[in-house]
């Protein structure tokens, strides 16, 4: 009965937006693709985590393919994605997700926007202090659309400055949590030169005050460095309480990253970023994580034993493992063909995720595969994550 709700709902949102996207027809502008995608995982037989590999579905492989359509007329705007997967041992998924569907206008000085929509901000690669209303995880192993937040929006251009004035999600609960949360923002965008200056401030329902400022600046044709800080009076995080690990609103703290990157003449870049999330778990918590792990009672029945595990497995949802990481990452571009290695370090416990991509662009198709590795010595909380490795491919047509 689940399984066929889930379809059901999955069809509804689809039906939704077959039926918004025609109307973008006519003298709008349309256009879609179609992805296929493989991934397959190699499940971690060694971490802590590992006698709840199957309940958390480590070493997986996935087959999935992916519609997704967006078009515009006049003064709205819509996206949508249908994805249908496949998975080991067997399971099936269909799924249907709008992007985006808005309507903006706007005054002689004036842009507003009202829907869903995808607002990103802030300068950083790796991770993003000031990207308070999207909130991306930057660090996903391959790209995909993103899902947008419903908002209203007014914003301002005037000559080498903007202001935005953001209202996201006015009708959620007290409840709802990073994405969906209740909050109003205020951001400042100044360019001077080769600078880009920016200043945010945002109130969030449930985590309160926050504010940031953040820095890109072209230093030569071929050196750039970029910065951003964020103080928040309050930041959702997962602790434990009681032996169950859950989200809660805890006490505040910063984010903050520094980063720069430089670009040869034949499109070779090298970039480097180190950053700091006070959202993430300390060195003292990942201790007591895996102390609270190793020492759960030898005489619990084989279900007790791999739930708890499963549950203590929540925390690693967090956007960043470690409040400290490096990234380095280097890439080159010709006409056709991109690869790219980067390594993200942790200096708390010297974890390393490692991942290496090679993408081909035709005249229409693209192609791009990859590979992760997650390392490090035996106490790292990369070495020991339900997955040791991950690998994808996929093939888009877009039309």
């Amino acid at each position: 009965m689940e399984k066929r709700s889930a379809h059901r709902r999955a069809a509804l949102l689809l039906s939704l937006a077959l039926t918004a996207l025609p109307c973008l027809a006519g003298d709008g502008d349309g256009s879609g693709s179609v992805r296929l995608l493989a991934e397959s995982a190699s499940s971690n037989h060694s971490g802590v985590l590992a006698p709840a590999n199957a309940q958390l579905q480590a070493g997986s492989e996935t087959l999935e393919e992916e519609l997704s359509l967006k078009g515009r007329k006049g003064q709205f705007q819509a996206q949508a994605t249908i994805t249908h997967a496949r998975s080991s041992p067997g399971e099936e998924q269909t799924r249907g997700l709008i992007n985006e569907l808005n309507w903006s206008g706007k005054t002689e000085d004036w842009h507003f926007t009202v829907g869903k929509k995808i607002v990103s901000w802030d300068v950083g690669q790796g991770f993003r202090p000031l990207d308070v209303i999207q909130q991306e995880n930057r660090r996903t192993l391959y790209g995909s659309t993103l899902e947008g937040v419903r908002v209203a929006m007014a914003e301002r251009y005037s000559g080498d400055s903007a202001w935005s004035l953001v209202l996201a999600n006015p009708l959620k609960s007290a409840g709802a949590a990073g994405p969906e949360e209740s909050a109003v923002a205020l951001r400042y965008f100044l360019r001077r030169g080769s600078s880009d200056a920016h200043a945010v401030a945002r109130w969030g329902r449930r985590t309160g005050a926050q504010a940031g400022l953040a820095i890109a600046s072209v230093i030569t044709d071929s050196l750039e460095i970029h910065a951003s800080a964020l103080r928040a009076e309050k930041l959702d995080r997962y602790v434990e309480e009681g032996g169950l690990y859950a989200q809660k609103t805890t006490e505040g703290g910063w984010q903050s990253l520094l980063g720069t990157s430089w670009t040869s003449e034949n499109q070779l870049s090298l970039m480097a970023e180190y950053w700091h999330d006070s959202r993430a778990p300390s060195r003292q918590e990942w201790k007591n994580w895996r102390n609270r792990i190793e020492s759960l009672p030898t005489n619990l029945p084989a279900d007790a034993h791999i739930g708890q595990l499963a549950n203590s497995a929540t925390t690693l949802a967090s956007t960043n493992l470690q409040r400290d990481n490096v990234l380095l990452r280097a890439a080159w571009t010709d006409t056709r063909w991109s690869p790219a290695l980067d390594m993200l370090y942790m200096p708390a416990d010297h974890g390393r995720i490692t991942t290496i991509s090679l993408a081909w662009q035709g005249d229409e198709l693209s192609v791009e595969g990859g590979w992760r590795r997650y390392a490090g010595p035996g106490s790292a909380i990369a070495d020991n994550l339900p997955d040791k490795s991950k690998a994808y491919l996929w093939i888009k047509y877009p039309f």
